[in-house]
């Protein structure tokens, strides 16, 4: 259920315009898409991604999200979110994100085992936010 839900969250945000990038090993773009798919029975059920802007409006998502909790820990049955770069990450430099892929302003989701339309319509709230 968390590799479906991931699935379905990655092609909702694929047809987001103010969705800039989108990192998950699920995507054959993904720069470890072919290690994945040695390594993996699936590709997991997180999802990291940024939209246009800065940090303050990858802050303002995170905010604005209502079923998706804050958190650290991506480990949970509940779709959990966090901005690696303030919280798992804060003591890195902008160099040192960008040597792990990603950047102050990338938000990662971990999809819980909700409805998948639940948790998507909680993004779109988000993001239109």
């Amino acid at each position: 259920k968390h590799v479906q839900n991931a699935k379905d969250v990655v092609e909702y945000l694929q047809h987001q315009k103010s969705v800039t990038q989108i990192l998950y090993p699920g995507l054959v773009d993904h720069p470890n898409h072919e290690i994945a798919k040695k390594q993996m029975r699936d590709f997991g059920g997180i999802v990291s991604f940024e939209l246009s802007g800065d940090l303050e409006r990858a802050r303002r998502f995170v905010e604005n999200m209502k079923m998706a909790k804050l958190a650290v820990s991506l480990g949970d049955a509940e779709t959990l979110v966090e901005i690696p770069s303030l919280m798992t990450h804060r003591s890195y430099p902008e160099e040192k994100l960008q040597e792990f892929g990603f950047s102050n302003k990338t938000i990662r989701i971990s999809t819980g085992l909700e409805n998948s339309v639940d948790i998507i319509e909680d993004i779109a709230n988000a993001i239109d936010a």
